[in-house]
């Protein structure tokens, strides 16, 4: 699990998939433990409001949005986790159909992961407040279909084309004033195994890339075996809060290779660093990892800690941002 740089798009579709595997290895790679143990919840209730192709002319002759006075252009359109962000579930045509069974496991892992995030949170004297649950308002949860043949091959061509999609399928402006809210993220679900992975806003970013997503697969990248779990769920929506990866070195965003020892030596249960548990498989019924106080600091639940001393290239100038400086 991993944020995607913006940098990649300059690349080739190879690029993107090694940075992918190589990154993602200590987290993602070769998992085959963890199977899950008990069937989907069947009394959730699916909501299927039909399939939606966007005009390809929208994406051919796409304009970059302006700025409205109403964005955040330091965080993103995800800005804080107290904010009550909508999280809007999409549930991506890849060729493989969605049945109810695996939408209403999504849903239930979700809560999941939402639930343990905002339990951790309660230590910072904080927590995530968001707005997500299709199961209460089928509104925050749409099918869509893209005429894309691999939603990584070209990241930029589908951020376009989901910009446009989403713009014709959800009223996204109308939730956001319904649950009174300047903060709104998409959660993309892909029904295939691969690396989930965010995209997520930095300071200095057009216009285009300020809609933030997390891409979740609903199975990992050992094949159609194990499902994501929920630590993978909150993992990703961490990043669209600012979280790091910990798990390897990155310098854009100042985690240093004495960073990452310190967390596995201090931390090796810290949620950005692993989504395993201590057994070396997955847990589906709660998120059982920890969130150090960099992470927490990450997001903007404690406003300093210790560990900035001994790491000064982690220093932020505004709470939740990636940037590139």
């Amino acid at each position: 699990m991993r944020i995607v740089k913006r940098i990649l798009l300059a690349g080739t579709s190879l690029l993107l998939c090694l940075n992918l595997l190589t990154g993602c290895s200590w987290v993602s790679l070769g998992v085959l433990y963890g199977m899950l143990s008990e069937s989907p919840d069947d009394s959730s209730d699916f909501y299927d409001p039909g399939s939606s192709t966007p005009d390809s002319s929208l994406t051919d002759d796409w304009e970059e949005p302006g700025w409205e006075n109403w964005m955040n252009t330091a965080t993103g359109s995800a800005t804080y986790p107290e904010s009550g962000t909508v999280l809007i579930s999409v549930y991506l045509d890849t060729g493989l159909d969605w049945t109810e069974e695996d939408v209403a496991l999504t849903q239930q892992y979700l809560q999941i992961a939402v639930e343990g995030l905002d339990q951790k949170g309660q230590a910072y004297q904080s927590g995530m407040d968001v707005v997500y649950d299709s199961r209460q308002d089928p509104r925050l949860a749409v099918n869509l279909s893209l005429d894309i043949p691999d939603v990584e091959d070209d990241l930029q061509l589908t951020n376009r084309a989901l910009d446009a999609a989403l713009a014709e399928a959800v009223d996204y402006r109308g939730l956001m004033e319904e649950y009174q809210t300047d903060s709104v993220a998409f959660l993309v679900f892909l029904n295939d195994s691969g690396v989930s992975y965010t995209i997520p806003y930095y300071q200095g970013d057009s216009a285009e890339w300020y809609w933030e997503k997390c891409y979740l697969y609903l199975y990992d990248l050992g094949g159609r075996r194990n499902y994501e779990n929920p630590a993978t769920y909150a993992h990703e929506m961490l990043h669209l809060f600012g979280a790091w990866d910990l798990y390897e070195t990155n310098d854009t965003d100042g985690v240093t290779q004495q960073v990452v020892d310190y967390i596995r030596s201090e931390y090796p249960t810290e949620l950005m660093l692993t989504t395993y548990n201590i057994w070396g498989g997955y847990t589906y019924d709660r998120v059982p990892q920890v969130i150090s106080p960099l992470t927490a600091y990450a997001i903007g639940w404690i406003e300093d800690c210790p560990e900035l001393d001994q790491f000064p290239t982690l220093e932020r100038q505004q709470r939740c941002c990636f940037s590139y400086w």
